[in-house]
Order: structure tokens, then C-alpha cells, then sequence
């Protein structure tokens, strides 16, 4: 591959990495610094919903819980858990930034639905923190971004490794900036594992 080729790939991950790198940096920033934006709204609705028993399953009452929240406005939502608690199913829901705690009472033809809006910081927390496992749309599209970033990254950094090593120059502060990094990036490693 010709140095030219290289310089235009490396170039071009840069700024295609630049304002997702961005986001998560800042997003990384707020969550060390526990920035608070506002506080979370809550609301409680009645919605119709499908009757259930308390001798039916939990996979039965997910799916009633998951159709309720949609009815409250709570499209999309990922089920967390769902337990039968003295005879009345209570079904967590989360997305984002918005969570819903839907309570299906055995024989009932509405299920009471307690949705809640995060704060911006609860909401970049749970970005941070999403997974491939039961994503769907939006969530999805951010799990394989997040992916493709690190891809992204790791090939940066090696065409980076290469165009320094062809560089015919003086190389001693790439050399210094290179063992720099690599000291800081073993120094966090280290000190994140043992202040746990």
C-alpha cells in the first residue's frame, strides 16, 4: 500500500471518528463528574390492558406489560424483569432515558403504569452501560456505532504506528509521544484496577 493510500485512510477515520469520539468523551466527562441536568419527572397512568392470571407466566406478563407501556407512551422499552409479588405482577421496562414500572393485577382489565424520565446524566449513564443482548432500532444502531468506533479506533492507531514507522525523518518525538501515551494509557489501566 503506497504512503499516500494511507495518509488519505488515516485521515479519513480521523474525521469520521472525530464527532462520535467527541460524544463519548463528553458523555464519559459528565458521568465521572456526576453533572446533574434537572430532575426526574414522574406520572402514573391507568391504561386498558389484556387480563392475566396469577398462575400465568412471566413471558405472558411481559408481554401485556410491554404492550401497556407502549399504550402510556413508552415505545420500544426493553423488559428488565418481571415477578409475581403477592399475586400481582410487577414488570420493570427501561429505555434511555425513560424507565416504567407496569403493576398487572390478576383478573383487572387496566394495568397501572409509573413511568419515569431520567436525567440527562441517568440517560448518558445508561448509554455508556447498553448491550447488544434484546436491542432493538435505536438501542441497536447505538450498540453497533459504539462497535464500529472501536474498530474504528484500533485501526487509526495502527495505520498511525505505520506512517510513523515509513516516516524517513527524525523520529525521536514520536518517539517520546508514543512512549508517553502508552505509559499513560498502562498507568490507568493499573491504577483502575487496584483502586477497586
Amino acid at each position: 500500500m503506497s504512503y499516500g493510500t494511507l495518509r488519505t485512510i488515516h485521515g479519513t477515520l480521523a474525521l469520521a471518528l472525530a464527532v462520535l469520539l467527541a460524544l463519548y468523551t463528553v458523555s464519559g466527562w459528565m458521568i465521572i463528574h456526576r453533572t446533574e441536568n434537572g430532575t426526574p419527572s414522574e406520572r402514573s397512568i391507568d391504561v386498558p390492558a389484556e387480563v392475566v392470571r396469577a398462575a400465568d407466566d412471566a413471558k405472558r406478563a411481559r408481554e401485556v406489560a410491554r404492550a401497556a407501556a407502549e399504550r402510556a407512551g413508552l415505545a420500544g422499552a426493553r423488559v428488565d424483569r418481571a415477578k409475581l409479588v403477592d399475586g400481582t405482577w410487577r414488570v420493570s421496562l427501561a429505555r434511555v432515558a425513560r424507565t416504567a414500572e407496569v403493576t398487572l393485577t390478576p383478573g383487572s382489565e387496566t394495568a397501572l403504569v409509573e413511568t419515569r424520565e431520567a436525567t440527562l446524566r441517568e440517560g448518558v449513564k445508561r448509554l455508556h452501560r447498553v448491550n447488544a443482548k434484546g436491542a432493538r432500532g435505536a438501542r441497536l444502531a447505538w450498540v453497533i456505532g459504539v462497535d464500529a468506533l472501536s474498530a474504528a479506533l484500533l485501526l487509526f492507531c495502527l495505520t498511525g504506528v505505520w506512517l510513523f514507522v515509513r516516516l524517513k525523518r527524525d523520529r525521536r518525538l514520536g518517539w517520546l509521544a508514543l512512549g508517553a501515551g502508552t505509559l499513560y494509557t498502562l498507568g490507568s489501566i493499573a491504577w483502575n484496577a487496584l483502586s477497586r
